[in-house]
């Protein structure tokens, strides 16, 4: 048997953050896996506090303590209602950094979907887009309060290697789970086609066979896994993809979402994928974000029996 995982959640102690640390607990619980929660005090934050208050000498160590305090109620509370019994930890530094620095030695990084700042507000701020674009581990981004665990689970792909992350990831995090594999496929310049003046049912057939090949590529993406095969369901519809998945989404009734950090472009990891981005602001469920550079921590997850 491989060692003990470690899922991480991070808060701010905002009412989402409290979201993300119950979903963790219960994450935690039915993986039979560590749970850490972590808190960063902001050391500009600090500083400037201490610039307000005349820098009192102990002004940094009250702060502390009281962050510490805060984290081990938290801790307490999840132990009395999920029977789990977390580990704090308090830092001070960049926020950002000092939780992918923690994340590191974890196998999940949870946190909520806006904080005390707004963090994670329709654009994606600052320190939510270092953690989604830079993170090596996977990211869950806490929607809605947490009741059981992950039911429905759908994963949009693209047909390429985060997607088939995303998809091994579904098997890591949510075996139990009803998930769905979902592709959005689009015909090469068919607009053109439109004011080319190609008749309507030569573009249908076009269509046709794009969809047939889309379905062959998924299907070959959900082969290699095994016997879990059989409980993935498939859907290819033809249009815009962030559209789509959020319509997929409520006829579904998902709640949770693997995709992957970014879109097959050049951008690479110089920014999130457009779609990921609007899937992120949009949805209502919680949404699991994975990228390709993940794909050794959860290979590894899959061999291990998370």
């Amino acid at each position: 048997m491989g060692a003990r995982r470690l899922f991480l959640a991070a808060t701010d102690f905002s009412d989402d953050a409290q979201h993300a640390l119950g979903r963790a607990a219960l994450l935690a619980q039915e993986h039979e896996a560590q749970l850490k929660l972590l808190h960063v005090v902001s050391e500009p934050s600090l500083q400037s506090l201490k610039g307000i208050l005349g820098i009192p000498i102990d002004i940094e160590a009250r702060v502390l303590d009281e962050a510490a305090a805060t984290l081990h109620r938290l801790a307490d509370g999840l132990t009395s209602r999920i029977g789990i019994q977390p580990e704090v930890e308090v830092r001070t530094g960049d926020i950002a950094g000092e939780i992918l620095s923690a994340a590191e030695q974890a196998d999940l990084l949870a946190v909520g979907a806006r904080g005390s700042s707004g963090f994670l507000d329709l654009f994606l701020g600052s320190i939510s887009e270092r953690l989604l674009r830079r993170c090596r581990r996977p990211v869950l981004v806490v929607k809605r309060p947490p009741e059981t665990p992950y039911d429905r689970v759908m994963v949009p792909i693209a047909l390429g290697p985060s997607s088939s992350t995303a998809l091994r990831a579904s098997l890591v995090f949510t075996p139990r789970a009803e998930t769905t594999v979902f592709h959005a496929f689009s015909v090469p310049y068919e607009n053109t086609l439109h004011l080319s003046g190609v008749m309507d049912d030569d573009i249908r057939r076009f269509r046709e066979r794009a969809q047939r090949a889309a379905l062959q590529k998924v299907d070959s993406m959900i082969a290699p896994l095994g016997a879990a095969a059989g409980r993935v369901r498939r859907s290819v519809e033809h249009g815009d993809p962030a559209r789509l998945i959020l319509a997929k989404e409520s006829e579904l009734e998902t709640d949770l979402i693997i995709i992957g950090k970014k879109g097959e472009s050049a951008l690479h990891d110089i920014l999130l994928g457009s779609v990921t981005r609007h899937v992120l602001s949009t949805s209502r469920a919680d949404v699991m974000v994975v990228g390709e550079e993940m794909d050794e921590t959860v290979g590894v997850a899959l061999s291990t029996g998370v």
